[in-house]
C-alpha cells in the first residue's frame, strides 16, 4: 500500500556516516555522508558534503554534493555546487549554472534500477 505524503518518515544521514553497501528508505532522506553502494528512497537530498559512489533511484533527487553512478528519478535537481559523473534517466531535470556534470541523459523515459 502506498504511503500518503504526510505519512512519509524523514531520515538524516550525517556527515560522519560512511556506508559500504546498499541503503533504502520508504521516506525522505537528507544524506550528508559517504556511500559506496546503491540508494533507493522516495525523496532524497544530498547535501554539499555528500559523496556517492553508486546508483540512485528515487521519485525526487536533489544533489548538492558529489555523485558517480546512475540516477533514475522522476525529478532531478542538480545545484551549482554539485559534481556528477554517470547516467541520468528522468522525466524532469534542472541543472544550475556552475554545476560540474558529465553525463549521458535519457529524458522522458523510465528505467528500472
Amino acid at each position: 500500500m502506498a504511503m500518503k505524503m504526510s505519512e512519509i518518515q524523514n531520515s538524516n544521514v550525517g556527515e560522519d556516516a560512511r556506508i559500504t553497501g546498499n541503503f533504502s528508505s520508504q521516506g525522505r532522506v537528507v544524506f550528508s555522508g559517504q556511500i559506496d553502494g546503491d540508494l533507493e528512497c522516495e525523496i532524497i537530498q544530498f547535501t554539499i558534503s555528500a559523496v556517492v559512489n553508486g546508483n540512485i533511484k528515487a521519485k525526487e533527487v536533489s544533489l548538492e554534493g558529489s555523485a558517480t553512478g546512475k540516477i533514475v528519478a522522476n525529478q532531478i535537481h542538480i545545484s551549482d555546487a554539485a559534481k556528477f559523473r554517470g547516467e541520468i534517466f528522468c522525466e524532469g531535470l534542472s541543472i544550475e549554472d556552475g554545476a560540474d556534470v558529465d553525463a549521458k541523459f535519457n529524458m522522458g523515459a523510465k528505467r528500472n534500477g
